[in-house]
């Protein structure tokens, strides 16, 4: 089976609410899509895949960049634009679990999605913010917005947008790929070059996820291989209402012992 984990392209938006008009690519600054992250080694300081933030403990990123051991060696970094110098308000976090959607990997390619649960919470700030995770699909001929570290240009330092169009899966060359569960998508300018740290980036399509970065075919037309979100949508969702569940229920945990004190100080000030 092809090893399929390459570390290949990246693209990004002129259709979000967060993003740069008026052109088909370049840095962005800190500030917009303040819902990506990085994924880095603790201590590297370089950008090893990127993730979306979706709720204060939980990053959807690609399987294949938290399928091995080192796992436990990753952190998530958040609010910066600069991966190698983060700018001040930085949050950061180790990875306490990940979860993919069925086993990877496997022969077909599939589940090339995983979603990080923090050890850590994250607070929004004007540079980090949570997106809200919305059922979108996409269809051929539509333009996305693809955002990550070292998309169009050797600067792969700092954040970057790029815009791509959906095309045929053939397009992205020969692959064992099931069309229920990948896009292919190709950038629109053919002025940048595919570089390292783009797996797990996402791509939006009118401000809403649609897809992350899976696997890089080196075709030479600037496309990749992009895991479709829409085909994980109830496994996504599942898993946010189950981590909503868990916070309520620390809450409500708590709530007892807090009705005991209470019942506690009235008997003092009446007896």
């Amino acid at each position: 089976m092809p090893n399929f984990s390459l570390f290949f392209l990246l693209f990004f938006p002129a259709l979000s609410p967060y993003g740069t008009y008026g052109s088909d690519q370049g840095d962005l600054d800190r500030g917009e899509y303040p819902f990506v992250v990085s994924l880095q080694f603790a201590g590297d300081y370089r950008n090893l895949c990127a993730g979306t933030l979706l709720t204060e403990s939980l990053v959807l990123s690609a399987a294949h960049c938290v399928e091995h051991s080192f796992v436990n060696n990753l952190i998530v970094v958040a609010g910066i634009r600069n991966a190698e110098n983060w700018e001040g308000g930085y949050q950061k976090s180790e990875v306490a679990k990940v979860v993919t959607p069925g086993p990877y990997p496997n022969p077909e390619n599939v589940n090339d999605i995983a979603i990080l649960t923090l050890k850590n919470k994250f607070h929004e700030t004007r540079f980090i913010k949570f997106l809200r995770f919305q059922p979108a699909e996409v269809t051929e001929g539509d333009e996305v917005a693809v955002v990550g570290w070292g998309v169009n240009s050797v600067n792969n330092k700092v954040l970057q947008w790029l815009k791509a169009r959906v095309t045929d899966l053939d397009t992205c060359g020969p692959a064992p790929v099931d069309d229920d569960f990948f896009v292919c998508i190709q950038r629109v300018s053919q002025t940048s070059q595919a570089r390292q740290g783009d797996p797990g980036s996402p791509a939006f399509f009118k401000g809403k996820l649609v897809a992350a970065i899976s696997m890089g075919i080196p075709a030479g037309n600037s496309s990749a291989f992009f895991s479709e979100m829409s085909s994980y949508h109830d496994w996504i969702s599942n898993k946010l209402k189950e981590n909503r569940a868990g916070s309520e229920g620390i809450i409500s945990l708590a709530l007892p012992q807090i009705d005991q004190l209470l019942l506690y100080f009235l008997f003092l000030i009446l007896f």
